[in-house]
């Protein structure tokens, strides 16, 4: 008996050393030494987070959803570091330092070509949602210094005074219009996070323009992401690129951006046209507009928005078949512009990748297909507001 208890042991030992390394409830490939800022995970622990308990989050076991989410992401982008710099270990230190010595060789470059890659930048995302200048106009630049004001987000959650409620249902309903938003907002950052990639698509076109660029700027922007993991939010942050929504006399949107440099600026011109679309998430009274934005929309939030978002985003990618990718931004506008229950119901089965949640994306997919023609109507339903004719510029910035 005892040579098979001793079996057991062996493949029991055999197993445990197999399984990835755990810090709080993220876990690790013990392939690799980094691991994510102490504060950070403690706070994806207790949920201390931009999105807290969420009511989309599926149920977990010893990990929470975002917990599982993060550990991925990191993973994924602590390997692309590695690939990219060419080193088997990552100092935080050198992760500052890099980032650094790569914008010093990207901006006397970019003085050069500013007007070209600006140019592009807006055609790229210009493509990416089918936009065409009767859709909105876009006013884009590479800088050395942010003037925008930006959005005019508060550093945190405010309270909206003389917002008088009629019951206790409406102000569950008012609050769960919040968390609609918050989850919305995670979305918009990390969806502009992944099209930071987007420049990789147009490597011919950047070799043309300066041959050095595509290699400086994958690097610098894994480098901008890993950041985000080895930083806790109490370190200053420097603003590296704003965009805001205005509008014209004929009620048109305008994308206003600037940034310091040509990845950003695509960042921050996808931010602008995914707030616009975010519009059709917004409930369509003024006040409760006011009272959503004021809970919602806050400074304190945006790094964590970009860290879970991105996660959030790929998660909202995989449920869309490849057939569809085309036209996922018409399903994120169809999917926000549902009731706050309907809505959390599907997003929560599209996070846990059920058949069901995969089911019901396809239906929302075949939809739009049969109410649009791709090739003459598409850039004139997605940006159109004329439903949103009493939500004023003033309560959105």
């Amino acid at each position: 008996m005892s040579k098979y208890r001793e079996i057991a042991r062996k493949a029991l030992l055999n197993n445990f050393i197999k399984k990835p390394i755990t810090e709080g409830m993220l876990l690790y490939d013990e392939k690799h030494n980094e691991k994510v800022n102490g504060t950070l995970s403690k706070e994806l622990r207790d949920r201390k987070h931009s999105l807290g308990n969420h009511p989309i989050f599926p149920e977990s076991d010893e990990s929470h959803f975002e917990e599982k989410l993060i550990s991925k992401r990191f993973g994924d982008v602590l390997k692309t570091y590695k690939r990219h710099f060419e080193v088997d270990e990552i100092a935080d230190v050198d992760v500052y330092n890099n980032s650094a010595s790569i914008m010093n060789k990207i901006i006397p470059i970019e003085s050069e070509c500013m007007g070209d890659l600006t140019e592009l930048a807006i055609r790229i995302v210009r493509e990416e949602f089918d936009m065409s200048e009767n859709d909105v106009l876009v006013e884009a630049e590479i800088v050395s210094k942010i003037t925008l004001n930006g959005i005019n987000k508060n550093p945190a959650p405010i309270s909206i005074d003389g917002m008088e409620f009629d019951n206790h249902a409406s102000i569950s309903k008012a609050n769960s219009e919040v968390y609609k938003r918050r989850f919305i907002n995670s979305l918009i950052q990390g969806s502009a996070n992944k099209c930071n990639h987007l420049f990789h698509m147009y490597e011919s076109e950047i070799m043309d323009i300066d041959h050095k660029l595509p290699s400086l700027y994958a690097k610098l922007v894994v480098a901008v992401d890993y950041s985000y993991f080895i930083n806790d939010d109490s370190r200053p942050k420097l603003t590296s690129g704003l965009s805001e929504i205005d509008f014209n006399d004929e009620n048109k949107p305008i994308i206003k951006a600037q940034a310091l440099t040509f990845p950003i600026l695509v960042h921050e011109l996808v931010k602008g046209a995914m707030e616009i679309l975010s519009l059709h998430g917004l409930p369509k009274e003024s006040k409760m507009v006011e009272y959503v934005l004021g809970k919602a929309d806050y400074l304190a939030a945006e790094t964590w928005d970009l860290r879970l978002g991105t996660c959030l985003w790929e998660k909202f990618l995989e449920s869309i078949g490849d057939d569809d990718y085309k036209i996922k931004h018409h399903i994120f506008q169809d999917l926000i512009s549902l009731p706050v229950d309907e809505f959390n119901t599907i997003m929560r089965e599209v996070m846990s990748g059920t058949k069901e949640g995969h089911d019901i994306i396809d239906a929302i997919s075949n939809n739009i297909k049969d109410d649009l023609d791709m090739e003459d109507e598409i850039n004139n339903d997605r940006f159109n507001l004329d439903d949103l004719d009493d939500l004023s510029v003033d309560d959105f910035n």
